[in-house]
């Protein structure tokens, strides 16, 4: 087997990875873009810190709904021409959107316990 082959079949691998990547990160951005729009809806009647309390709760979750949706491409990964390669960058994906999730959650609290009282019963009871 001549290199050029062998570069051409890696190439060919990582369109491939990628794109399955792509498709699944697609969906997931998707699908948080969709929920945390309907964040602007929801939480239009509030003001001050209760609003920002409620789009924190909407962001939390829709980091939660794009994790799940990555997690659901990994078995996918198997059917990849590198599936060692795909599942490194799935993961690699959902790792970074965990640690934002951690700050969302963090926010939740500063937003929605600020002055030491919590602020928001019926925006975090939905």
């Amino acid at each position: 087997m001549s290199p050029k082959i062998e570069t051409e079949s890696s190439f060919e691998t990582a369109v491939v990875v990628g794109a399955l990547v792509a498709m699944w990160t697609f969906r997931a951005i998707s699908l948080y873009r969709m929920y945390f729009n309907e964040a602007t809806r929801a939480c239009k009647k509030y003001k001050g810190q209760a609003k920002e309390c409620c789009i924190a709760k909407f962001k939390v979750r829709a980091l939660q709904i794009q994790i799940n949706e990555l997690k659901k491409g990994l078995p996918e990964c198997r059917k990849s021409k590198n599936p060692e390669k795909c599942k490194k960058l799935l993961t690699s994906k959902i790792t970074n959107i965990q640690k934002k999730l951690k700050e969302a959650e963090r926010d939740v609290l500063y937003d929605c316990f600020y002055d030491g009282r919590f602020h928001g019963h019926d925006v975090l009871r939905k």
